[in-house]
């Protein structure tokens, strides 16, 4: 009986110890979450105020994102997004390919334009002043053209032409020839006829500029020997028509131009007692068969 009594003592001492042991620990622990806890399980979080300040740093919940292990506390820009840059670049500025209208002019050219040219031409050239006083002949003058067109109304010309003139007296006695031998480009302005009247339109006229050297030679028929070749640069100017007889393939062209070779003689004082001198531009017309791919 007292052994009975001693056992029962000892196991309410055990539950006594428990509950003061544990008592502390159940009065830390949360209450269970509400219908109208925020917090409950299932539901809703709470709506952002549309006027507050976005959160610091670069995740949606405004903690920047911890350093990576082994990394010395360097934050890895990679994981912080980045934001959108304008900023002017060659592939986003305006650039002249992406103009449509030029491009539909060029699309134009090509399918009804020409590109290039050979073209031979004969004519007659002369002389104005004294120069022209003397000089006899200057037919025919042989001319040789490439063509390339840039554009509908622009186009450049490399030409060789050839004229012989001939004049008698002067300081040598017999008849003395003349040959002049040109080597040129020019550039060519065609004029937009599209309001014009037909007649016009369909001649399509131009004008032209550049520069030409002028190579001269004499030839006296009682040594018959050339002297010293004289060559001069000059400046030219023209205008000229051409008519399409197969468009894109053959025109007939007329030209004429007037050049301003100073040679050796233009001052001479001594050619002759009626001379003075031999002063005097030059000037040209001539028509051309124009072959055009």
């Amino acid at each position: 009986m007292q052994e009975c009594v001693s056992t029962s003592k000892f196991r309410i001492s055990l539950v006594l110890l428990a509950a003061l042991i544990a008592g502390p620990a159940f009065a830390q622990m949360s209450p269970p979450p509400t219908a109208g806890d925020p917090g409950a399980m299932g539901a809703p979080p709470p709506a952002a105020d549309p006027g507050a300040a976005p959160p610091a740093g670069g995740g949606p919940t405004g903690a920047v994102p911890a350093a990576p292990p082994g990394s010395g506390g360097m934050l890895d820009r990679a994981a912080v997004p980045e934001e959108d840059d304008f900023t002017r670049t060659p592939y986003t500025e305006y650039g002249e390919f992406n103009d449509d209208d030029d491009e539909a002019e060029q699309a134009r050219f090509f399918a009804h334009g020409r590109l290039f040219g050979i073209s031979l031409g004969s004519g007659a050239m002369g002389a104005s002043g004294n120069r022209g006083a003397v000089y006899q002949g200057g037919f025919p003058t042989l001319d040789l053209k490439v063509h390339y067109w840039f554009d509908f109304n622009t186009a450049l010309d490399f030409g060789v032409s050839q004229t012989t003139f001939f004049y008698t007296g002067g300081k040598s006695s017999g008849r003395t020839d003349v040959n002049i031998f040109n080597l040129y480009i020019d550039i060519k302005y065609y004029f937009t006829t599209t309001n014009i009247s037909a007649g016009i339109s369909f001649a399509n006229p131009y004008v032209l500029v550049g520069f030409g050297s002028y190579t001269k030679r004499e030839l006296n028929s009682s040594n018959l020997v050339y002297d010293q070749p004289d060559t001069k640069i000059s400046p030219v100017i023209g205008a000229g028509l051409e008519f399409a007889l197969r468009p894109k393939k053959l025109y007939l062209g007329f030209e004429g131009k007037i050049s301003f070779p100073h040679f050796n003689d233009y001052t001479t004082s001594n050619f002759s007692a009626t001379v003075p001198d031999l002063s005097g531009l030059f000037w040209s017309l001539g028509g051309t068969l124009l072959f055009v791919w």
